[in-house]
């Protein structure tokens, strides 16, 4: 009997130390998953403050580092209309004066030459003043924006590290929920696709955002120097053209429109050399960046649209015990939905801003393709005739010549005074409606800061 009572205090024993041993496991277990949906949550906010660093930051990149200035577009009119101007007064003189001279046959006048080329000369000597004060200004802006370091070199390093930083979260968390079973729910994949969407857009918006400060800035200088390089050929042109008529040397003449015809070369192929430049500068600044920016925007765009909304209804699905549970998980989702509105604001901006600029640049490109083939053809003119025909033969070509550059000229005056008038109607309109780039980008960084906000209190009230 004792042995049989001993074998019973023994079982009991070990069937109590076994159901003490079970519930110590489970109130563990249960214990780890919770430290588990902890820091998955801890680091969905993480990622989460991390995006919206990267947007702010992409924003404030756009505000300061290359500011246009109101008047910048005036001031350069001022400097291209009285090049233009004094450039058309001169070839005004010039054909009434070869007209004369075919009517009534003869020699014309030197003084008569030379109210023609003067004015053309000061024009010319105008024009780089101009070129030369934007160039300035934008070494200057350059400076100040790498003082502040938000130019695009020390903003794009910046954006790499965030970005960099933010890609390594999002693998901890992925890597996470794989070695956690109990965190492989269906939200969670679905919220695993949207912070990818939302990585990708951003990184999207900032890669386009530097390389086409790149582009723009290149574009800017290369124009303006090359501008000088057209005016300064025409002006010596002209005063090659006054020396060979006080000196009564006709064959100088040559000379004279050789520079001329590299001038309107120099017209011709400035829009499309300063663009391609600007492109070789994004192209060797790109590395790092995602450049398939303008080819992949819609597809990112698509893509949070499908999954934000697939999120939204596995989130309802649960919903009401999620959010009694997690007030981070519903402000989570509210912060896709909002961050989807700004997305699909920007993609639509972007799109208008694309196709106004490729207008512009097709209307630019073909005014530049115009204007600078009829000086071409005054300065051929001009050769062929300084070099075979006399003086009554000549005229009739000099006239063709100088009449086909003056409609030229007229063109580039009426073209930058409308393109002027547009712009100037248009920012008029933006700053009615509070919608200028400066106003947007002011409210959008506005609005991050508020979500970044919101996030943090939500974090701390849990």
């Amino acid at each position: 009997m004792t042995g049989a009572y001993l074998r019973l205090f023994v079982s009991t024993l070990s069937a109590f130390a076994f159901a003490c041993v079970t519930n110590s496991s489970l109130a563990l277990d249960s214990s780890d998953n919770e430290a588990i949906q902890a820091k998955l949550s801890t680091l969905n906010s993480k990622i989460l403050h991390k995006e919206l660093e990267l947007e702010k930051s992409n924003i404030r990149f756009l505000l300061k580092s290359h500011p246009e200035g109101r008047f910048k577009a005036w001031r350069y009119l001022l400097f291209q209309e009285t090049d233009a101007a004094l450039l058309e007064a001169g070839l005004l003189v010039g054909i009434a004066d070869r007209h004369h001279q075919l009517v009534h046959g003869g020699k014309i006048k030197s003084v008569l030459l030379e109210d023609s080329l003067v004015p053309q000369m000061i024009g010319q000597f105008t024009g780089p003043i101009g070129d030369l004060l934007e160039l300035g200004l934008n070494a200057r802006q350059a400076l100040k924006a790498h003082k502040m370091g938000i130019d695009a070199g020390q903003s794009k390093r910046l954006a790499l590290q965030l970005h960099r930083e933010l890609l390594d979260m999002l693998q901890e968390r992925e890597s996470l929920i794989e070695k956690s079973p109990v965190l492989a729910t269906p939200l969670a994949a679905a919220e695993t696709r949207v912070m990818r969407d939302e990585e990708h857009l951003v990184w999207l918006q900032y890669s386009r955002s530097l390389l086409e400060s790149k582009k723009l800035m290149a574009t800017e200088n290369t124009f303006y120097a090359l501008d000088i390089f057209k005016n300064l050929t025409g002006a010596l042109g002209n005063l090659v053209g006054l020396v060979a008529t006080q000196d009564s040397e006709p064959r100088l003449n040559i000379g004279a429109n050789t520079l001329t015809t590299v001038s309107g070369a120099f017209i011709m192929t400035n829009p499309v050399t300063s663009r391609l430049c600007g492109r070789l500068m994004a192209k060797l600044n790109s590395r790092g960046l995602d450049t398939n920016y303008r080819k992949d925007m819609h597809g990112a765009m698509a893509s949070l649209t499908i999954d934000a909304s697939t999120m939204q209804n596995v989130y309802q699905s649960n919903g009401a015990t999620a959010s009694a549970q997690d007030r981070v998980l519903l402000t989570r989702v509210e912060l896709y939905s909002k961050h989807l509105e700004r997305a699909s604001r920007y993609v639509q901006s972007q799109n208008a801003e694309d196709r106004k600029a490729n207008t512009a640049a097709l209307g630019r490109v073909a005014v530049g393709l115009l204007a600078g083939s009829t000086k071409v053809a005054s300065g051929t003119c001009g050769i062929i005739a300084a070099d075979r025909l006399g003086d009554h033969a000549a005229a009739a070509l000099l006239l063709g010549g100088t009449t086909a550059y003056a409609s030229g000229t007229d063109l580039t005056l009426a073209d930058t005074l409308v393109i002027n008038v547009k712009r100037e109607r248009r920012y008029q309109n933006q700053q009615k409606n509070g919608t200028t780039v400066k106003d947007v980008l002011s409210s959008e960084l506005s609005d991050l800061d508020k979500l970044d906000e919101h996030l943090t209190k939500v974090e701390s009230e849990r």
